[in-house]
């Protein structure tokens, strides 16, 4: 039996999934024995089915399934979680790399400490890394790891930091939701939460979060912060958190969307969709996840009010690049990138994240 599977549910991303693939298998030199590589193409209609095709004759770790149609993001994570067979699934991204060696030291990890589940620290080019976890790296005791999951829960939404053992998987896979509005595996993450003994963070970087396959707009950027607070909302009515956790992972989570939503509107050109339907997404994540709690402050009323006025988007615009950017690049170790220059970059790449 193989001791991890790479899981990667794809749609219409031929250019990073072969660029994926290309390094799963540099990755994997040396270690084959111990790893394959599983794909589902969710019914793609670009040139997916040729590279998998090419790619699986190209490496014996490769094994692929093509569904008939789309199924959906949810679906298609579910399938190619059920098609492993190795003892640990690593859900990844097909618009995401591995760092070097993060697959030969997620096996060591593994070899070590047997976690039932762990979570890959993860970075990228405009934000550094994201869990930044500084407690114990091994957690046993059943209330920490659920505070765990309730305090990063928004880091751990990123799909390609999830690896968690198959044999739970496996057990929980008829108790989750068919839909899941994209957050699948948060969902199993909370319907698996009962069965974690022990959980493991990764200090190591393991995974760096290119972006290139999810082109920014407004609506899109909007949609994401949404579909996180509904899927806590969800979690909360199905009795898999309390409603003082869903609070908590609500404050959380929107503690600093004051400051997206200036962000969104200086730094990204493309609408995505009508300004009607950006001003009625905005006012839904206010009216669902913001008002009456802690965030529904002064610095939040400022920010409806700065994103009216193109002088002061302006001046927070000079502010990020300035300040942000150019002069806090002297100290950084890992230099962070304008986040709208590398949108504007990868525009035209083939293959754009379609989630939802």
């Amino acid at each position: 039996m193989k001791k991890l599977s790479i899981c990667i549910p794809t749609y219409n991303r031929q250019d990073f999934l072969k660029r994926l693939l290309d390094n799963c298998i540099k990755e994997t030199e040396g270690i084959e024995k111990f790893v394959e590589v599983c794909i589902s193409d969710n019914g793609s209609i670009d040139q997916t089915e040729k590279i998998l095709k090419e790619y699986s004759q190209k490496s014996k770790l490769i094994r692929y399934r093509i569904n008939k149609k789309n199924r959906g993001f949810d679906s298609n994570l579910i399938s190619v979680l059920s098609m492993a067979k190795g003892q640990y699934c690593w859900i990844m991204g097909d618009d995401d790399i591995f760092i070097q060696g993060s697959i030969n030291a997620a096996l060591s990890m593994i070899n070590a400490e047997h976690p039932d589940y762990m979570a890959a620290e993860y970075k990228s080019s405009y934000n550094g890394n994201y869990i930044n976890w500084k407690g114990n790296a091994v957690i046993e005791d059943k209330k920490a790891i659920r505070e765990l999951f309730i305090d990063k829960f928004q880091d751990f939404s990123f799909i390609s930091s999830n690896i968690i053992r198959r044999k739970i998987f496996l057990e929980i896979r008829n108790t989750l939701p068919k839909d899941a509005n994209g957050f699948m595996h948060t969902a199993i993450q909370f319907h698996a939460l009962e069965r974690m003994k022990k959980v493991e963070v990764t200090r190591k970087t393991m995974v760096f979060d290119v972006s290139d396959g999810a082109f920014a707009t407004k609506k899109n950027m909007l949609l994401i912060s949404f579909k996180t607070g509904n899927s806590a909302s969800e979690l909360c009515k199905k009795g898999l958190i309390t409603k003082e956790e869903y609070l908590q992972i609500i404050e959380k989570a929107y503690s600093h969307f004051y400051l997206h939503l200036i962000f969104y509107n200086f730094a990204i050109d493309d609408d995505g969709g009508k300004k009607e339907e950006i001003k009625s997404l905005t006012n839904e994540i206010y009216k669902r996840f913001i008002k009456n709690t802690r965030n529904d402050d002064l610095k939040l009323r400022l920010s409806f009010l700065i994103i009216k006025s193109k002088f002061l988007l302006q001046i927070f615009k000079i502010g990020y690049v300035v300040i942000y950017v150019k002069f806090m690049n002297v100290f950084r170790k890992d230099k962070k990138q304008i986040a709208w220059e590398f949108w504007k970059k990868n525009r035209s790449a083939g293959g754009r994240r379609n989630y939802f």
